[in-house]
């Protein structure tokens, strides 16, 4: 049967009562059954019991939300925090199998017996719970699928708000369980709509990840992509699929993708006529509405009201002004001119970065409400002459901007530093330094990075890059990256998961610190302009992690690298006109991580080996010429004769 079907919630969240939804103020179950407070029935305890290193407390703390569940009869109030869906999102990567179903089991059953899956706490769990479903074990995967079909059955809107910007991050993985199962689910949930009178989400963002699946060598994967691109055709028009299609694929890939598009030219359009699809004239990726208002993205204003005063990604890319009155809702795409190619590829990975959305921000430049320019929280745009807030000056680390900044900083309250992008500046000639010094202290052309496999080095190294960090950090991400706590290696994965998340779910970025993920003219400040500045910084952090022994950690560095160059990819196109060369990646930067990627070929674990295999051989040959590539490879890999995995 159908993944989304009703059997398999039950059978994963316990035998949830069927009763348990609705939660309307009619509801007649209320005189029988009054919804109680779950945080009231499991005390503040069980984050501690969550959290233990023993395998049976953290059970216990499990089995006592399940417990409270079956003693509230399965009726709650839906005002769950979010601390608790961050607690539950730890299980999900939980060493103990059983665990994480049991967590999976919790999460359907939070939605279910509330009658409610408020979004926020959604996209905590989001990515997490869609990264189950490579599991082996078909009995995980279905406790997954019913986990987010448990939220569609709750509240339909938290597809498109939470699980939707989620997805092309997971597709990203070659998984055939997981693609499949995730395919399936959101086609099952998905396909009824138009049938029903409910319009289709903005699907724009699945256009690239659809691309890969629908030439995965998996049938079943292929079947199931064919299911979606129907559905996203009918969300965005024939023209921004086909037009994407045409921008991004080559050769091969583009005459075995291109019929499957083709097929849904007429037959998407009589449906939508016919069968309650939005219909309206095909229009292209990155283009505004005809009715000249987004459409409604992640973030709905019923759940998530956003302010008169923000931009929506249409008026960004127009520079629209804003209209007035409308409680328009930031769409999910981060477009360039390349259209449905920035769009699908910049909308990626999962939830609320560092714990979860916070307050929604104003548009670049503005200050924030009662703040200052030039007081914390208030951005100024980049300008070009030297010594104007935000140029390399005036960021420089030890000009008395930088000394300022860094001062009123360490008076921030975690909260006020959680507004603020990981990355502070745009500092390319303190870039440049670096490259300088680094390869003036190597005559022989030997990087010291090529030697982090020994410890003293390594030591030394971290705490030279220690250093370099705190100077262009958020001190709160600067904490988490070099943590040398009890439980360090969940600071590491805490904080490489923020700065990750920032580029990959970029709506949520722009409503958070104000930016854009790229800048229309070369002197506005953006996350991509900051994060390339730093780049250099941010592959030798990745280098360090990848030495750790923490599997979960390594994966995510993983992570980190292959969003760091499809971002280098997407500044190259956005660049184009103005700077052909400037987003390629130097011998100084891919030295820095290069002769560490070669390492891990030597793994004794196969999922990190396949991961590294696929960096070098599909990816960083993008960005590095492969001629360098082989020479790096022969000096790192072949001549290696520490681990023979690594010369195979």
């Amino acid at each position: 049967g159908s993944l989304a079907g009703s059997d398999a919630v039950g059978g994963a969240t316990g035998g949830v009562s069927a009763s348990a939804g609705g939660g309307g103020e009619d509801d007649p179950m209320d005189d029988l059954f009054p919804r109680q407070d779950l945080h009231t029935l499991i005390g503040p305890g069980i984050y501690k019991q969550l959290g233990d290193s023993n395998w049976k407390e953290r059970k216990a703390g499990l089995d006592a939300i399940q417990g409270a569940l079956d003693s509230a009869n399965h009726r709650i109030l839906p005002n769950i925090s979010g601390d608790l869906y961050t607690a539950l999102k730890q299980r999900l990567q939980d060493a103990n199998k059983n665990l994480i179903t049991v967590t999976l089991g919790l999460l359907a059953a939070l939605s279910t017996d509330s009658g409610a899956a408020q979004a926020p706490n959604i996209r905590i769990v989001a990515l997490s719970t869609i990264q189950c479903l490579a599991d082996k074990k078909p009995q995980l995967r279905l406790a997954a699928v019913a986990a987010m079909t448990a939220w569609a059955n709750a509240t339909p809107t938290s597809v498109e708000q939470a699980v939707l910007p989620a997805i092309p991050s997971a597709l990203a993985d070659i998984s055939p369980e997981l693609r499949l199962s995730l395919l399936q689910w959101l086609a099952d949930v998905l396909a009824p709509r138009p049938a029903k009178g409910v319009r289709l989400p903005d699907l724009s963002l699945l256009i690239t990840p659809l691309f890969t699946c629908l030439q995965d060598r998996n049938a079943d994967v292929r079947k199931q992509a064919q299911r979606v691109l129907e559905l996203t055709v009918a969300s965005c028009g024939f023209e921004a699929v086909h037009d994407a299609c045409e921008m991004q694929l080559r050769g091969a890939a583009k005459a075995s993708v291109a019929p499957m598009i083709e097929e849904f030219r007429h037959t998407v359009g009589a449906a939508a006529s016919s069968g309650g699809m939005d219909a309206g004239p095909p229009r292209r990726a990155g283009a505004p509405p005809a009715s000249g208002r987004a459409r409604p993205g992640p973030a709905d204003s019923t759940t998530s009201p956003i302010p008169d005063t923000v931009m929506t990604a249409a008026e960004l890319l127009g520079r629209q002004p804003i209209s007035q009155g409308r409680p328009g809702p930031t769409a999910a795409m981060s477009s360039s001119g390349a259209g449905a190619t920035a769009a699908a590829a910049s909308a990626v990975s999962g939830p609320g970065m560092l714990r979860r959305p916070m307050a929604v921000r104003r548009p670049v430049g503005a200050p924030a409400s009662g703040v200052p320019a030039g007081a914390p929280g208030a951005r100024p745009l980049m300008r070009s002459a030297r010594g104007q807030p935000g140029s390399a000056d005036a960021q420089r680390p030890g000009t008395p901007s930088s000394l300022s900044m860094a001062s009123q900083m360490a008076r921030m309250s975690n909260e006020e530093l959680e507004g603020i992008p990981p990355i502070l500046d745009c500092d390319f000639r303190a870039k440049e330094q670096r490259a300088r010094r680094d390869m003036s202290a190597n005559p022989n052309s030997v990087p010291r990075w090529a030697h982090l496999g020994d410890g003293r080095v390594r030591g030394d190294l971290e705490a030279q890059l220690s250093e370099q960090m705190s100077a262009h950090f958020n001190p709160l991400i600067y904490r988490l990256l070099f943590s040398t706590g009890h439980y360090k290696d969940r600071d590491f994965l805490s904080g490489l998961t923020t700065i990750e998340e920032v580029i990959s779910i970029t709506s949520l970025s722009q409503q958070r610190f104000g930016l854009p993920l790229f800048a229309d003219l070369a002197d506005e400040d953006s996350l991509a302009s900051r994060y390339m500045a730093n780049i250099d910084l941010l592959l030798k952090y990745i280098s360090i992690r990848m030495y750790d022994g923490s599997t979960h950690t390594l994966l995510k560095s993983f992570d980190l690298l292959e969003r760091l160059i499809h971002m280098t990819e997407e500044s190259q196109q956005q660049q184009q006109a103005r700077q052909p060369a400037s987003s390629s990646w130097t011998d100084y930067e891919v030295q820095a991580v290069l002769p560490a990627l070669i390492g891990r070929l030597g793994d004794a674990k196969e999922v990190v080996r396949a991961r590294s295999r696929r960096l070098l051989t599909q990816l960083i040959t993008h960005l590095y010429p492969t001629t360098k590539l082989f020479t790096m490879l022969l000096e790192h890999g072949v001549i290696n004769k520490s681990n023979a995995r690594i010369r195979q």
